[in-house]
């Protein structure tokens, strides 16, 4: 008599439902990393433009408002931002927390941070 090998029906199911598991927290997390890379988009066009470089904290935020209405960011606001002067340079950066749910009450949560800086 041989030997069987290879994955049994159970195996193969919890595969499956791991992937699943998987696939689906990847299409919850996403929309989360693509509003960040507009953020920090939105912040690297700000950084050469002269809203920033001559503008005051009030401007900037308008600014940024604008933007951000355009590409439909909801998790932050130009009250949100963190204007600050280094040297010659205005630097703005970008902290914010978003919630993401799951499944129940299971959730989570991403702190994402952007910045005009070079660095």
């Amino acid at each position: 008599m041989k030997k069987q090998k290879g994955m049994g029906f159970l195996g193969t199911l919890l595969v499956v439902v791991a992937g699943i598991m998987i696939v689906v927290t990847g299409l919850r997390v996403a929309p989360a990393y693509i509003e960040y890379f507009a953020v920090k988009s939105i912040l690297r066009t700000m950084a050469s433009s002269a809203e920033v470089q001559g503008g005051n904290p009030k401007e900037i935020r308008s600014a940024f408002d604008k933007r951000a209405s355009m590409d439909n960011i909801g998790s932050i606001k130009g009250e949100d931002l963190d204007i600050n002067k280094v040297g010659s340079d205005t630097v703005v950066s970008a902290n914010y927390t978003v919630k993401t749910p799951l499944a129940g009450n299971a959730s989570l949560v991403i702190d994402f941070s952007a910045s005009t800086s070079r660095k």
